[in-house]
């Protein structure tokens, strides 16, 4: 279980998927910086949304990595159909998915806003998130959930700003998961 961080972790504020949140994830960081030992710490700032090694140091930077991949692998599929190129190229580790993902982005790629189908994602993203700290109360593994969560309002806040609806603005009659960042 590694070290309980109870201070820490009931000094957060609640996170819901549709309300933003006064804490930013770099002042999340830099108060983690302060409760978590430095091998926590270091662990927690690997726990990024694009975080997809092969071989993770932790068990849930491990369960995060594989969550990413195989989002990227169906997503990666879906383009190739779309463009009659062949998936192989674009796989990273095995060919393995869960029906839920490929499912989640069936129904995102049905969208014909890119922001929603971004958000749609997220939302996919943020129940897995959930289900992973689902058990741990007090440990790493919920801080580095929150984290994630943290950085998924972070990323809507963002696309919320005047810029990121400028760049919305710019993409949005660009096909598809064109621009969908994982």
């Amino acid at each position: 279980m590694g070290y309980p961080y109870y201070y820490f972790v009931a000094s957060l504020p609640s996170l819901d998927f549709d309300q933003s949140v006064s804490l930013l994830y770099p002042d999340f960081l830099e108060e983690a910086r302060r409760h978590l030992s430095a091998g926590d710490f270091h662990f927690l700032t690997m726990a990024t949304l694009d975080y997809d090694a092969l071989v993770a140091p932790h068990p849930t930077l491990q369960v995060l990595a594989d969550l990413n991949r195989r989002l990227k692998n169906e997503i990666a599929l879906f383009r190739c159909k779309t463009l009659s190129r062949d998936s192989a190229d674009f796989f990273r580790g095995d060919h393995y998915m869960p029906g839920e993902i490929s499912e989640s982005v069936a129904q995102a790629a049905k969208m014909v806003n890119p922001l929603e189908a971004q958000k749609a994602l997220d939302l996919f993203r943020w129940k897995k998130f959930e289900e992973l700290s689902s058990g741990h109360s007090f440990d790493l593994d919920v801080i580095i959930v929150y984290g994630l969560k943290l950085q998924i309002l972070d990323r809507h806040h963002e696309l919320a700003s005047a810029k990121g609806q400028e760049k919305f603005a710019h993409y949005k009659d660009v096909e598809i998961f064109e621009n969908i960042h994982l």
